[in-house]
């Protein structure tokens, strides 16, 4: 992921767990890389959404937004886990190259 972003792999860890956020042009190739609409990330609520690749229930309006973002960056974690799998499953040579071992 740190080399398809053109980043250190210190920095895609940042992202994760939400000490630092990504500029839009990384937020673009990493939809691209795992067929991921960027709206979602941007325009829904991931933890309520239906239908939704992550699930339902993660955010509860009685939580104040760090808690969110902490519970909502839990779900991108385990979603970036399972759609890694799926990179590897599909196309071990691609998962090289994107560092996904």
């Amino acid at each position: 992921m740190a080399r398809a972003l053109n980043v250190s792999p210190q920095q895609i860890t940042k992202y994760l767990y939400g000490d630092n956020q990504p500029k839009i042009e990384a937020l673009i190739i990493m939809g691209e890389l795992f067929d991921v609409a960027i709206d979602d990330l941007f325009l829904v609520n991931l933890g309520e959404a239906k239908g939704r690749p992550f699930g339902q229930g993660a955010a509860d309006d009685g939580k104040d937004s760090d808690e969110q973002t902490k519970e909502l960056n839990k779900l991108l974690r385990l979603r970036v886990a399972e759609l890694e799998r799926n990179i590897k499953g599909l196309d071990e040579q691609r998962a090289k190259e994107l560092g996904i071992e």
